[in-house]
Formats: structure tokens, sequence, C-alpha cells
């Protein structure tokens, strides 16, 4: 004979499909209810319109390579050195610099070299970023140019900015090194309103 038992519940205590669904009708009913009151959009409207302003927050940002903060935001670089003047890192034949989610709009890039050589003139060096590309003349001495970048991309939040340069190897040294990089920083080329960036797919 079958036992009273149901999942080891005393008899009259098992799943209750009625209740059960008088349960979820009520939920129901009840979400229904929030979705009808005004307050609720109003609610999301204040939240978007937060979210905007904020987003108009625009700043300036910069990676000071050979500082105690630079290691999350470059790729490809030697180790830090410092001297009396500068803290740097030299770069490789390609090395990037990347600053995460900071959005679409226009900026001012500028990159800070000095582009020391045992024997012969400083080198050009190519600059890449947002799909454009720009030949600069670096000095011996620290030198800052300055760029125009437009949008690019709105999936892409990320700002990764690539240098590329030709390499020597100073006698003794193993190292194949392209130029020193001081500093890179992006500021925003106006203040207007901008559009928001959209977050890559998942």
């Amino acid at each position: 004979m079958a036992s009273p038992r149901f999942l080891d519940r005393p008899p009259r205590q098992g799943l209750d499909v009625n209740v059960f669904l008088r349960s979820t009708g009520d939920s129901l009913r009840s979400a229904l209810l929030g979705l009808r009151a005004p307050g609720l959009y109003l609610l999301l409207l204040l939240s978007l319109a937060a979210w905007t302003l904020a987003y108009q927050n625009k700043r300036e940002y910069t990676v000071d390579l050979g500082g105690t903060t630079d290691d999350a935001y470059v790729s490809g670089f030697h180790a830090k050195e410092h001297n009396p003047s500068l803290n740097y890192r030299w770069s490789d034949a390609e090395s990037s610099v990347i600053f995460p989610g900071i959005g679409n709009q226009p900026e001012l890039l500028s990159v800070t070299t000095v582009g020391y050589r045992p024997v012969g003139a400083s080198p050009s060096i190519t600059i890449t970023a947002r799909g454009q590309t720009f030949i600069v003349q670096t000095s011996g001495e620290p030198k800052t140019q300055t760029l125009q970048l437009g949008r690019d991309d709105p999936w892409q939040p990320d700002l990764t900015v690539l240098i590329s340069s030709p390499t020597f190897s100073p006698q003794g040294d193993p190292r194949r090194l392209g130029v020193i990089v001081d500093k890179v920083s992006v500021a925003p080329a106006g203040y207007g309103l901008r559009p928001p960036a959209i977050p890559p797919p998942l």
C-alpha cells in the first residue's frame, strides 16, 4: 500500500497545487499594479537623467610611465626606470597604453617621449589610436606631441594607444629599446554633450 507521506512530509502537508497557483497569481497581480504606478516611471526617468549627467563629467586621464600606478595600463614596455628628472619606461618595437572605459568622445592625445640614440639622430615613431595613424619626430630631450582623435567604434569604450618605434640594443644589453616614454594623457577635445559609450556585448 502506498505511503500517505509525500516527500517525507506528514499527511496533508504535500505540495498543494491550488495554493501554489493562487500565490503565483497574487505575485503577478502585484507586479502589474507596480508597473501601473507613475512613481516607478518617474524613478526610472530620474535615474536615467542622473546617469546621463554623470557621464558628461569630462576629465583628463594620465598614465605616468615609470610611476607607481602604471602597471595595469601598459603592455609591451620594458621595466620601470628613473633618473633625477624622469620616471619612464623604454618602449619596444610595439608597445601600448590602455585607457579603459573612457568613452568614445573626441580627445586630445598627448605623448611625451625622449628619442635617445647613442649615435645618430632621434627616430620617428608611429602612434596609432582609434584607427588613426600619426608619424611624429622624437627628440633627444623630452618632447610632448599632442594629437587630435575623433570618435571611433561606439561599441568600444576603451582607448588603446599603440606606439611603434625603430629599436636598438646598447652594447652589453640584450634588450631592444625603442624610445623613452614619460607619460601619455588624454583630455576632452571639447566640453559639449557627448554620446554615451555602448558597452560591448558579452
